[in-house]
């Protein structure tokens, strides 16, 4: 699959076609290298994390129903504070903004919003959302801390392309190549969502990706959702590269849904 990197020359999400050959890293030149193998220290990244903190649901285990209709999109940096509606219509409470963040609306070039919600039947609401909490992104285990309320810096790189990436550049385990902070926040009725948003540095600056689980007939969702204005997912890139960047989502998503039908399963 080939690789892309951000404008400031660190490696983005993986945005690899299925018929594209494996193990290339494809340069702004246009040039393309070898990924070197991952070092071989590298930690699991398949074992669960648990923090015990509260998920803020209520006694029946499951988050408010999902929002009637579509409200208008409206995420505002101001005061050093980002307060969003997402598509979806979940009004977050404000969280911290890094310096020079700017508002994230839909008449801005290269914005984007995107839904990758991933649902299996059965799956336990309070489970899935302490799951989110504490893996809040795709990135390494060790470098993927459990959402805050004050915030914490994770890196978001998909782990084995982070990986590669080290193998590749020789760069030390834990250097930053596409930093969010990860926060606790709330919805609009008090239900518990995890918020990322990205640092500058990141390929995919400025934007945020809100978590959250929502009941359904079918079973428990955990919602992705969020806004943008980074060239690699904007409307003129081609289809295939958002989606495969959508899809780092769905498949943590769906490890995070995996686990917790294990753990219910488990005496």
């Amino acid at each position: 699959m080939f690789n892309f990197p951000s404008n400031a020359g660190l490696p983005g999400f993986r945005v690899g076609r299925p018929d594209d050959p494996p193990g290339f890293r494809m340069n702004q030149d246009g040039s393309v290298r070898r990924f070197a193998d991952a070092p071989s220290n590298a930690p699991d990244d398949n074992a669960p994390q648990t923090t015990g903190l509260s998920t803020g649901f209520g006694s029946a285990g499951t988050a408010a129903s999902e929002p009637s209709g579509v409200v208008p999109v409206n995420c505002t940096s101001a005061g050093g504070l980002l307060s969003c509606t997402t598509p979806r219509g979940r009004s977050l409470r404000p969280v911290p903004a890094p310096e020079g963040f700017p508002d994230i609306a839909p008449d801005k070039p290269q914005y984007h919003s995107y839904s990758v919600p991933s649902v299996l039947r059965g799956a336990p609401g309070p489970q899935l959302m302490q799951g989110v909490i504490d893996n809040p992104t795709p990135g390494p285990r060790m470098l993927n801390h459990s959402a805050t309320p004050q915030g914490i810096l994770n890196e978001a790189t998909p782990a084995l392309d982070y990986y590669a990436f080290l193998g590749a550049t020789q760069l030390p385990y834990g250097a930053p190549l596409n930093p969010v902070k990860s926060y606790l926040t709330q919805d609009q009725d008090g239900n518990p969502v995890v918020m990322n948003v990205t640092e500058p540095g990141h390929a995919l600056y400025p934007g945020y990706v809100a978590r959250y689980v929502t009941p359904s007939d079918e079973g428990s969702t955990i919602q992705n959702e969020g806004e943008g204005l980074g060239y690699y997912q904007a409307p003129d890139r081609p289809g295939w590269m958002r989606d495969e960047i959508n899809n780092v989502w769905q498949e943590q998503s769906d490890a995070i849904i995996r686990r917790a039908l294990e753990q219910g399963r488990r005496p």
